[in-house]
């Protein structure tokens, strides 16, 4: 089985693996995603990486690839997915739907009040649905097809 690691991006930048002796993978995200205060703890995200390998032997210059992400607070975070399905990398946006005549005017602060992302209405998430789509994508490496992605436009790499 390939194992995920998640990442959380505060004053202390942790790798990990997940594991499932302490707690069943869904509780352990959803904690990891409980943690998320804007300030400290801002980001998490969750990627696939190689088996039999430690945190100190993953090469952070290849990995992650494709990953999860969020950024913001338990109450009001962003969820984005970075891929390269089809051979180009991509970031997207996850919403539920909704209308796209204007930009994107709903802030997500984060980094203690140092960098705010805009996003759609239906693009902020809170911490149950959020732990729900991570748990999907820790289990189908990809995020549920109900939801909406829009493309981010960034010029990405590996």
């Amino acid at each position: 089985m390939t194992k995920y690691f998640a990442t959380r991006v505060g004053i202390f930048k942790q790798t990990s693996e997940l594991k499932d002796w302490w707690n069943p993978f869904p509780e352990q995200i959803k904690r990891f995603l409980s943690l998320l205060d804007g300030v400290e703890r801002s980001a998490f995200m969750l990627w696939p990486g190689p088996d039999e390998v430690y945190d100190a032997g993953l090469d952070m210059d290849v990995y992650p690839i494709t990953l999860l992400q969020s950024a913001g607070t338990k109450d009001r975070m962003t969820i984005e997915w970075k891929t390269n399905r089809d051979g180009v990398f991509r970031q997207y946006a996850l919403g539920r739907g909704g209308e796209r005549a204007t930009e994107p005017a709903e802030p997500i602060v984060f980094n203690g009040g140092e960098s705010t992302v805009l996003v759609y209405e239906d693009e902020v998430f809170g911490l149950e649905e959020a732990a729900e789509i991570f748990y999907s994508y820790f289990l189908n490496d990809a995020p549920p097809v109900s939801y909406v992605l829009r493309d981010l436009g960034l010029d990405l790499g590996p």
